[in-house]
């Protein structure tokens, strides 16, 4: 197999190309800025009147602060709780929640690691802990290659 002799303009071009891409990309890729300060329920700095719900008192052992959640919710709540993208619930301070982050599947929200081939079952958690929090998303094969 041959290939064609790569011309000082075949190069420019292709660095322009390159460059393009790259800005394409970053432009498109979503702002993390909105997620520096995650939402969670129980802010009573934002919201004072949360101070006096059961579920937000950390004094409370966890099925006590469950048994007081689920008695507040309504069965409508608690049914919009079942799917991925949970509505919140305002008046108990409960933001919305996209919980199908866990990438089981391949997929997940936020934007953590991510490896952008697949692997053997087997080798999964091997990875994660290999290179999950000490190498760059971006090297993803030097990573494998290098690492």
């Amino acid at each position: 197999m041959s290939y064609p002799m790569q011309t000082k303009g075949n190069r420019a071009l292709s660095s322009v190309s390159t460059l393009l891409l790259s800005i394409l990309f970053f432009i498109s890729k979503p702002s993390n800025a909105q997620s520096s300060s995650p939402k969670f329920a129980c802010d009573v700095t934002k919201n004072p009147s949360l101070a006096g719900y059961g579920f937000c008192n950390t004094g409370l052992n966890a099925e006590a602060r469950v048994t007081d959640l689920v008695g507040r919710l309504t069965l409508e709540e608690k049914i919009g709780f079942l799917v991925s993208k949970a509505t919140g619930v305002s008046r108990l301070g409960i933001p919305d929640y996209n919980w199908w982050s866990e990438a089981l599947h391949g997929e997940r929200e936020g934007t953590d690691t991510v490896f952008l081939f697949t692997t053997p079952p087997a080798v999964h958690r091997e990875e994660e802990d290999r290179f999950g929090g000490t190498c760059s998303p971006y090297r993803k094969l030097e990573v494998l290659l290098d690492c």
